[in-house]
């Protein structure tokens, strides 16, 4: 889905989705992260994640495009997220992989 990144919208979701500068969105993927076991470690743009023994992946936000990217480090395989919360999905699919 095509997106608008200059839109009033699109700047409200950034804004909520920003872990490097929204405290909340932050909590949030902690709490998150805890649930379904995922361990993590946050670093200045991203965040690495991983799932027991799979593989490790790459969190990161895309203004351009206003997305959340999930990039798989092994492969480069990306899956973007678009909704308006992206990261219960996110983590649905990292524990599922």
């Amino acid at each position: 889905m095509k997106k608008d990144p200059n839109s009033h919208r699109s700047e409200i979701w950034m804004k909520r989705n920003d872990f490097t500068t929204n405290q909340h969105c932050r909590a949030l993927l902690v709490k998150l992260f805890d649930i379904f076991h995922i361990e993590y470690e946050f670093k200045s743009s991203s965040i690495l994640v991983w799932y027991s023994d799979s593989d490790r992946y790459r969190i990161t936000l895309d203004p351009e495009k206003v997305i959340v990217k999930l990039i798989n480090k092994r492969t480069g395989a990306v899956k973007e997220y678009w909704k308006p919360e992206p990261y219960y999905d996110m983590c649905m699919d990292i524990v599922q992989s």
